[in-house]
């Protein structure tokens, strides 16, 4: 990896300050939330801690929110969002879905197909409402999930309908941890482009987020900015001492939309995932290859 990061931390003082929300600034899970959504601090230094972990399953994480003032814990109920993981046998690719403490979907996201113009992996955010007024729904769908309890993959959790609209919110692209996102919103003046909601073209100059990893005290962490402020970071640690389990802990500063953070930083932990799956297969391949 090199030499290391070559910025640091930034202070805690930076996080503690409020990122206002302009008038068209949407909450991917809704104004009101849902059961267990996490809804943005609006309040100076009282950033938003969530501790993200895999379950049993590995193909769902749990999402705890673990602000430690007791009135934080109730200002912002939240603990009961997962993220699941679930195949797309027809791109050979995973769709991860951002879901409520009810099953009920907040947010689905896609890795787009690589072009010739286009090999930096990116990935799309869909949220179940328009990221603005006007908006036409993508001709991506929700797709149906297993029951609770079942053996389907992703834990068993989900809806039981048979889909539904879905809305572009976001572009992600990059790789190693340095990543970059765009929101949609409507370009000026036009009304929409071709009726899918998925050309970045017509939907291009939104809010911008760039991941970055920095050195800290307690090594390597992940600072996510947002128009160049400290937005959030993200601190992966064993949960024990000599533990090969992680727990990744989520700062999010006031005024910071927590469901959008936690799509961002899925997407980069599954992207990195990904890569780290086909090292493997490569080395194996390479040892295989060499002893025949």
């Amino acid at each position: 990896m090199g030499s290391g990061p070559s910025k640091v931390l930034p202070p805690q003082s930076e996080f503690d300050e409020v990122h206002v929300r302009g008038p068209d600034e949407r909450l991917l899970g809704g104004e009101e939330g849902g059961n267990g959504v996490v809804l943005p601090s609006e309040v100076h230094g009282r950033a938003i801690r969530l501790s993200l972990r895999e379950t049993k399953s590995p193909f769902r994480t749990e999402i705890r929110n673990v602000t430690s003032d007791d009135d934080r814990n109730q200002e912002y109920a939240g603990g009961a969002m997962t993220i699941g993981r679930y195949m797309r046998p027809e791109r050979r690719s995973r769709r991860l879905e951002l879901v409520d403490g009810d099953g009920k979907t907040i947010a689905v996201c896609l890795k787009m197909q690589s072009t010739p113009l286009r090999r930096t992996p990116r990935f799309k955010v869909y949220g179940t409402r328009p990221a603005y007024d006007g908006q036409d729904p993508s001709r991506e769908q929700k797709q149906r999930r297993e029951r609770r309890g079942s053996k389907g993959v992703g834990g068993g959790r989900g809806e039981n309908g048979k889909g539904g609209p879905l809305y572009a919110w976001a572009e992600i692209r990059g790789q190693n941890f340095k990543y970059e996102m765009e929101t949609m919103r409507r370009a000026g003046g036009t009304e929409g482009g071709n009726g899918d909601g998925d050309e970045t073209t017509e939907n291009s100059g939104g809010i911008s987020y760039r991941s970055e990893e920095v050195a800290s005290r307690t090594g390597p962490q992940v600072v996510i900015w947002k128009n160049d402020r400290p937005a959030a970071v993200i601190n992966r640690k064993p949960i024990e001492v000599f533990s090969k389990k992680y727990v990744t802990e989520l700062t999010i500063s006031p005024g910071v939309d927590p469901c959008l953070m936690l799509c961002f930083v899925a997407v980069m932990g599954e992207h990195e995932r990904l890569q780290t799956e086909m090292s493997s297969s490569e080395v194996v391949l390479g040892m295989v290859t060499a002893g025949m």
